[in-house]
């Protein structure tokens, strides 16, 4: 593994105890050879600029050395030749002439040394304002010669001569060969320049490439150390082993790193949960391939099947089922191994001993991993109360309905005088019996019914029904009650004899919570897929403690009143039988809906 030691160890610790991401050291990497690059390229412009005005200079040096030669020229030629002999002075020459170039040239010397050197400008004043007098004096000798006057032509000469000394100085001359000695040395300077711009270039290159090279180096191999614990950890995360220690630092290397350490307590927790689930689980849970293959199984198969848990794995959990009575889990698990989702079903398993043991099999799969996960709850003990309250039913229907039965027909009997005339208090008392004797006979045909809605055994007859045929059939249930339709819309799918029964069971409970003289409204609205009824009554007369479990078995309605024995609970159960649902609305009545039947 990478370790970086000296001044690039102590440097990367640093960079780990500032929050500094790699996004940023990046950064960092591109901006400080970057700064460099600046600094450099800001040196080579103001070399650049220094060279420039070097040039520049040599030039205005230059072009003020000439102007001075040229004026010094035009001077000799314009003012000494006043000083030949007068003979040979003609105005025919071209003195004027070379006397106002003359003053031109002062003219622009004086506009170059702008701002410049006081004494030179002093001496071109005092040669503008002689070559004015030059100029004078050629004017005068010219009128002297035209005259033929040799006296003033000869004073003029002279005082020409005086004039010519003055405008041909030694400080012009001096002037203009200093002039010429600076141009004369600007070259050298500007190599100079050159020389520094070509070092301060390679300069920067070389540092530039010194500090990208550096610090790439130190970063490259700080990732490259990290990034490798890190592909480590993510290899024991894989393989279940545990981790090495966390990466320091704060940035995403890091940050992702801790992550890890926190997804593997996870892992190890969840890993120790479902051990704990496993062994303490009273269900039989086995995992599977989607061969149905067992890959592994809770402790509690010893228990359960009296099997040991090690000899299972590497078995078909087929090989586990009941020869007879499992054709049902059979198509289950086959279609469960093709991958297709299952609901819970039924499934018989043989112990070691030979016993056959009923479970209710709950199936998921875990596509990701291609699992199936199997929880087999034992159901033989409910199952033998399942057998037990059949045999209950059994002994209802035929031990107490049939001599019900014979109650009842020798009570006709009674009444009918068969037997001779009762007094007052023998019919009360037989009218009382043959009360009795229908409640504990309907009673028996809700347990019947219940138990056939229970088993799935109940046979409905589904058709369209108008809704005006159900509520003008429930205003005959009480010819005593008031009962009055408001609204009646629309069809249901329903069966007629069963919804009859519905409206039957919640219309006596309201008259007997009511008392008499009691008063219901009967309505139903469409409000598509279903059709919504009502039943609306005093609700006044139900607490609101016994509202919540008004539809439970053997409800009592008001302490004074009979029990409601089993009516409301097998109405819910018919509703819902029948794709609706009822609710009790209070300060309204009973609501139920039943599903809409479409022309």
């Amino acid at each position: 593994m990478l370790k970086c030691t000296g001044p690039a160890g102590r440097e990367l610790k640093q960079l780990n105890r500032i929050k500094v991401g790699i996004v940023a050291r990046g950064l960092i990497i591109v901006a400080i050879p970057l700064a460099f690059s600046c600094y450099f390229v800001a040196t080579l412009l103001v070399l650049q600029n220094q060279a420039e005005n070097a040039a520049m200079k040599a030039e205005h040096d230059r072009e003020i050395s000439t102007l001075i030669s040229e004026l010094l020229y035009d001077l000799y030629m314009g003012i000494g030749s006043v000083k030949l002999k007068a003979d040979n002075f003609s105005t025919n020459n071209n003195r004027k002439v070379q006397i106002l170039a003359a003053k031109e040239k002062v003219g622009k010397l004086l506009n170059l040394l702008q701002n410049e050197d006081p004494s030179a400008r002093n001496i071109l004043l005092s040669v503008q304002a002689d070559i004015d007098k030059g100029n004078q004096l050629i004017s005068r000798a010219e009128k002297a010669f035209s005259s033929g006057n040799k006296v003033e032509l000869l004073r003029l000469r002279l005082e020409a001569q005086a004039l010519a000394d003055r405008l041909i100085s030694p400080e012009l001359i001096a002037l203009g060969e200093r002039r010429e000695a600076v141009s004369a040395g600007d070259p050298s300077i500007e190599q100079e320049l050159r020389e520094q711009m070509r070092i301060q270039l390679w300069a920067s290159l070389i540092i530039s490439i010194a500090a990208t090279l550096t610090l790439s180096l130190i970063t490259t191999r700080a990732l490259t150390r990290r990034l490798a614990d890190l592909t480590a950890n993510s290899r024991r995360i894989a393989s279940g082993e545990a981790l090495v220690e966390a990466i320091p630092g704060s940035d995403e290397i890091a940050e992702l790193d801790q992550v890890f350490h926190r997804m593997a307590g996870e892992i190890e927790n969840l890993i120790q949960r479902e051990r704990i689930i496993l062994e303490s689980a009273g269900d039989l849970i086995l995992v599977t391939d989607n061969k149905l293959n067992i890959l592994k199984v809770s402790p509690s198969v010893e228990n359960i099947l009296a099997i040991k848990p090690n000899d299972l794995p590497s078995k078909s959990c087929l090989d586990l089922l009941a020869p007879t009575g499992n054709q049902v889990a059979r198509e289950k698990l086959s279609k469960a191994s093709a991958g297709e989702d299952t609901d819970n079903f039924e499934a018989r398993l043989t112990k070691s001993t030979g016993e056959v043991i009923d479970f209710l099999v709950s199936l998921s799969r875990v596509p990701e991993e291609a699992l199936l996960i199997l929880i087999f709850h034992d159901v033989s003990r409910l199952k033998e109360v399942e057998r037990f309250k059949q045999q209950v039913v059994s002994m209802v229907s035929h031990d107490l309905r049939s001599p019900l039965t014979a109650v009842g027909h020798t009570l006709e009997m009674f009444e009918s005088g068969m037997f001779g005339d009762l007094n007052q208090e023998g019919q009360a008392l037989l009218r009382q019996a043959e009360h009795s004797t229908r409640k504990m006979s309907l009673l028996i045909v809700d347990l019947l019914d219940l138990d056939k809605i229970e088993s799935g055994k109940l046979k409905l007859s589904i058709g369209s029904v108008s809704c005006r045929t159900l509520m003008e059939t429930a205003q005959t249930v009480s010819p005593e009650a008031r009962i009055e339709i408001a609204e009646c819309t629309g069809r249901v799918l329903c069966d007629l004899e069963r919804t009859n029964q519905v409206f039957a069971g919640l219309i006596k409970f309201a008259l007997k919570l009511c008392g008499a003289p009691a008063s219901l409204l009967l309505t139903s609205q469409v409000k598509s897929p279903q059709i919504e009824f009502s039943i609306a009554f005093n609700t006044s007369a139900l607490p609101e403690g016994q509202q919540a479990s008004l539809f439970e078995r053997f409800v009592l309605p008001k302490e004074e009143h009979d029990t409601a024995g089993l009516a409301l609970t097998i109405s819910k159960a018919l509703i819902e039988l029948q794709g609706g649902s009822i609710e009790y609305r209070n300060k309204l009545g009973f609501v139920f809906t039943l599903p809409e039947a479409k022309s």
